[in-house]
């Protein structure tokens, strides 16, 4: 069973990626650290980054999307700070001087610092002092045909730029920065920019850096502005934009929104790394919280000396997170090997035609609609089992050194993070409503209400009906408006309840979709079984959290709805007997993910947790 959970939870990345991951991140340098400030936690981040940049069998993680990712999500379970920093460095900054920017040396020289770790990569999009700062950025990069390069210049404080990713004092950074280009007093769109913002004695003329921390995944980042600051031709990231000898401003692609769209496209490798990390911690609380339980005893009179994990109190929530950790990470390899794909058709010169027709909210749902709503169902998985799992563990659950806490933080600072997932699930939904006839037809004459529970054919057609029948009555409502009025805000603003449960409803459908063409595809066997059952679970945990509306549609019955609970009971049973083989399963090498949880005695490493940095 192992093996076949192995296939699993792991698909797509190669055995000797694997064992390299372990190796890797078995070095003392990750052992968890506690009693720390905030200087020390940074200056902490930016050392485990370097040692990754050092001990990769690769000199540039970037060219290797496999390696690149796999390491993202390890580091997510021994540092979640760690993570966010190398998406930042990695999976923004150093791809996007790789993936738009040019071939020539004064690049490359920059790029090569990044790789190695002695420069530390960032990026600048978010501005503070307005909403849906992505499609209408404030800051300019104006064009000085005199000089051939571009003044960067903050307009006011409100346009200050967000930096986050660990923001060490006397470090080398350079970021990526998003501007507006202008060109002849024309507001040409956004583009990123390759910035020198500072080095080991501090930000570079024209810079001002204010640091700000979070609370959530801790890091000490900053705000920036610039004042005018200089760059050459050669920091403009202009993809196949380009400005000729004679000031003339060319842009290939049709639209402004078009252009940021494909400009945010290096932007997927949040979105694929950022599931694949969420499920990664994921995996590792469960097994976590389940090892405990296992360990666990009760001195409650009904049943004393037994594990905690006798109790169906414990195993219903316990094994229901066990299954939205094995449906998350199907959807996560699903979007690694997606981005994989897409990362090396566009280093052949394959770009992808991105339509912005139905862009309203922010620009992620028009670059890759499925793999940012996988960041968006990743992250409510990934707080929502960390919560549960921290509660069934008692008073240990609350302590650092398990890092639940740490986990549920990855999952609140990613539903932020490359793209606020309220606003990718809206646009999401919009996209669903404009192709609202093309989606499978509702079907009101459809009698599901005397198909079994454990028929996997009836979860998916609920699925599909539910995400039909909403889009298609928002559709209907929208072609009762005169075609004027369809796009403004007095057309959608009463209607965003109904949008938002369609874009969540959408991504339930999503993660069913995934989690089950990855079970289907396992040899038959007890493997395949037990990952069956665990499937069965996820579906009707999402049916019971639904099922009211299933209730008023006539789609289940009393009857059904009342044996669900029931059904979940028995399923959850049959998985008792696997606990060990599906906590070795899910849990990382114990070596590697220096987890309190899944020592063989957590009273003693807990005890043996160091504070020292």
């Amino acid at each position: 069973m192992h093996e076949v959970f192995g296939t699993l939870l792991h698909s797509g990345v190669s055995d000797s990626v694997q064992e390299e991951t372990t190796r890797l991140f078995s070095h003392d340098i990750f052992r968890p650290r506690s009693n720390l400030n905030d200087a020390e936690r940074s200056s902490l981040i930016v050392q485990r980054l370097r040692h990754i940049c050092e001990g990769a069998s690769v000199p540039n993680l970037v060219l290797d999307p496999e390696r690149m990712l796999a390491y993202t999500a390890a580091a997510a379970v021994v540092d979640p700070s760690l993570c966010v920093a190398m998406l930042t460095h990695f999976g923004l900054c150093l791809s996007f001087l790789e993936d738009s920017g040019s071939d020539s040396g004064w690049l490359q020289h920059f790029k090569d610092k990044i790789a190695s770790g002695r420069t530390i990569g960032s990026f600048l999009i978010t501005e503070i002092g307005h909403g849906n700062s992505h499609l209408a950025g404030r800051t300019e990069a104006v064009y000085d045909k005199g000089t051939d390069g571009f003044v960067l210049n903050t307009p006011d404080m409100a346009a200050q730029k967000f930096m986050g990713g660990s923001c060490e004092d006397a470090v080398s950074r350079i970021g990526v920065v998003f501007a507006r280009v202008i060109v002849d007093g024309q507001d040409r769109g956004s583009f990123p920019f390759m910035v020198e913002l500072a080095d080991e004695s501090g930000p570079h003329p024209g810079i001002r850096m204010t640091t700000v921390t979070t609370d959530v995944v801790p890091q000490r980042c900053s705000l920036i502005e610039f004042d005018h600051v200089w760059l050459p031709r050669a920091n403009w990231l202009s993809d196949n934009a380009s400005i000729g000898a004679n000031g003339e401003f060319v842009d290939p692609l049709e639209s402004q929104d078009a252009r940021l769209a494909r400009s945010l496209s290096t932007g997927q490798n949040v979105w694929a790394g950022g599931a694949g990390a969420l499920a990664a911690v994921s995996r590792v609380a469960v097994a976590s919280a389940l090892r405990f339980s296992t360990q666990r005893r009760t001195a409650a009179r009904i049943g004393p000396a037994l594990p905690v994990l006798d109790y169906s109190t414990q195993q219903r929530p316990l094994f229901s997170c066990l299954a939205e950790a094995m449906a998350i990470s199907c959807l996560a390899n699903t979007f690694r090997s997606t981005r994989i794909d897409l990362i090396k058709a566009w280093r052949r010169g394959e770009r992808p035609t991105v339509g912005t027709d139905t862009m309203t909210w922010a620009p992620w749902a028009s670059v890759h609609r499925d793999m940012a709503m996988a960041k968006v169902i990743a992250a409510r998985s990934a707080e929502r089992i960390t919560r549960e799992c921290r509660l069934r563990s008692g008073v240990l659950g609350t302590m650092a050194a398990s890092r639940f806490l740490s986990y549920q933080s990855l999952g609140h600072m990613l539903s932020v993070a490359g793209g606020d997932n309220l606003l990718t699930i809206l646009d999401t939904a919009r996209t669903l409503v404009a192709q609202a006839a093309d989606l499978p037809a509702p079907d009101p004459g459809l009698d599901t209400q005397g198909m079994s529970l454990h028929d996997a054919a009836m979860w998916r057609e609920l699925h599909q009906q539910r995400v039909s029948r909403l889009a298609d009555r928002i559709s209907d409502a929208m072609a009762r408006l005169a075609p004027e009025e369809r796009a403004g805000f007095d057309a959608w603003n009463p209607r965003l309840t109904q949008v938002r449960e369609l874009g969540e409803a959408y991504g339930e459908s999503l993660i069913l979709e995934h989690m089950f063409a990855a079970v289907d595809a396992l040899p038959a066997g007890e493997g395949a079984d037990v990952a069956g059952r665990l499937c069965a679970v996820q579906a009707l945990e999402q049916l019971s959290r639904n099922a009211t509306w299933y209730l008023c549609e006539g789609l289940l019955s009393v009857k059904q709805v009342q044996e669900i609970a029931p059904t979940l009971d028995e399923l959850v049973s049959s998985l008792v007997p696997y606990t060990d083989e599906l906590i070795a399963a899910f849990a990382m090498h114990s070596s590697s993910s220096h987890a309190l949880l899944l020592a063989d005695d957590y009273v003693q490493e807990l005890g043996a947790t160091r504070s020292e940095p």
